[in-house]
């Protein structure tokens, strides 16, 4: 049945979809590079996930560098939004999600702005990123990537090289060919704003603890990538032996997960973040701020982290195309599992050994300060 379905999809998309579009959209193609100072007005299409939204930090930070006078706008969700507005260099944030009015009103307000130039960074939803692009901004040069069959969609269409270099690296990719200059990794950093109000709850949370605390993440995406008790436990009881409170956080819906974690452990060293429901994100970012380490499976945490410097562990449960989400230019310890491999099946040693090293490392650089 499921197979019948595919193929009527397909026949859906190939013969109606896709020949209705090409009529609508009339995109002419274009001859990259773009000369960048030309200009004036910058769409970026990013309303995926949190962890793409801070990984696309160091492209408008660049971009605005380059071009002082660039307006860049984000197009945003409802989950990834607070992500943009810690961004430095984003002048204006469009919500796409949500109730249906919001969404057409964001986009009337797109259409209004008269954007020159639209890049997707929307890889693995083509067709909503190019219809979206052409709602928005009609009159753009709109760019995006992958297969020819999309090409009406965008006034050019790249082919980036996937699956072995980092996301950070792909959107340079990117960039370059639609602007015609690289950057430097050097330069490629992950950096997001404090929000003043998340910053006066940690601190008034955290207290003594701050700088020592490890932030245990204990949920993620999928089950699969959920640590064990066993792992948990360990984790906390190599931290605190060496003096390192330990706060669990969790993602929305984990509060009782993270309930039940804290009466288990059952110890004054370890805490929950916040003490009930789910932190605000602007939240989570002070903390891993202030946080001496974080442990988490393969989530945005992972890229919050490297944006703010925090030294983590991070546990992947699949080789496969992880090195787009690996962390980025910060103190690492990577564990990947096995294919198939669920995370409470990787040893609680190796993690436990990947936090002491960072532990260890961090008494050393202190002392020498």
């Amino acid at each position: 049945m499921s197979d019948l379905l595919k193929a009527l999809e397909r026949v859906w998309r190939h013969g109606v979809v896709y020949p209705v579009f090409r009529v609508l959209f009339r995109n002419m193609p274009v001859q990259l590079p773009i000369d960048i100072h030309k200009v004036k007005k910058l769409l970026i299409l990013r309303y995926d996930r949190l962890g793409d939204m801070v990984v696309t930090s160091w492209v408008c930070r660049t971009l605005h560098e380059l071009c002082p006078d660039l307006h860049v706008a984000i197009v945003a969700s409802p989950l990834n939004a607070p992500i943009a507005r810690l961004l430095n260099d984003v002048d204006e944030i469009f919500i796409i999600g949500g109730p249906v009015l919001r969404s057409l009103n964001e986009i009337r307000r797109a259409r209004a702005g008269k954007y020159d130039v639209v890049l997707n960074f929307i890889f693995n939803r083509t067709t909503s990123g190019g219809v979206l692009a052409n709602l928005m901004a009609p009159l753009a040069v709109k760019v995006g990537q992958g297969d020819s069959k999309y090409a009406f969609y965008f006034n050019a269409l790249l082919s980036l090289r996937r699956g072995d270099v980092h996301m950070a690296e792909i959107l340079n990719q990117f960039c370059a060919d639609v602007f015609g200059r690289t950057w430097s990794v050097r330069n490629m950093r992950l950096e997001l704003r404090d929000d003043k109000d998340a910053v006066r709850r940690v601190e008034s949370f955290l207290g003594a603890d701050a700088g020592r605390a490890v932030i245990v993440n204990l949920s993620a995406g999928h089950p699969d990538r959920y640590p064990s008790a066993l792992q948990v436990d360990a984790v906390v009881d190599s931290a605190t032996r060496r003096g390192h409170p330990v706060v669990f956080i969790a993602g929305p819906g984990n509060e009782l997960l993270v309930q039940r974690s804290v009466e288990r452990v059952n110890s004054s060293a370890v805490r929950r973040y916040p003490f009930n429901g789910t932190a605000p994100f602007e939240d989570i970012i002070a903390l891993v701020r202030r946080a001496a380490a974080v442990v988490t499976p393969d989530t945005s945490l992972v890229h919050v982290a490297s944006a703010v410097g925090c030294p983590l562990v991070a546990v992947f449960t699949s080789a496969v195309a992880y090195n787009e989400w690996l962390p980025w230019k910060v103190r690492n310890e990577v564990i990947i599992g096995e294919p198939g491999q669920s995370m409470s099946a990787i040893g609680a040693d190796r993690i436990v050994a990947a936090l002491e090293r960072i532990l260890v490392e961090r008494k050393l650089e202190k002392s020498s300060v």
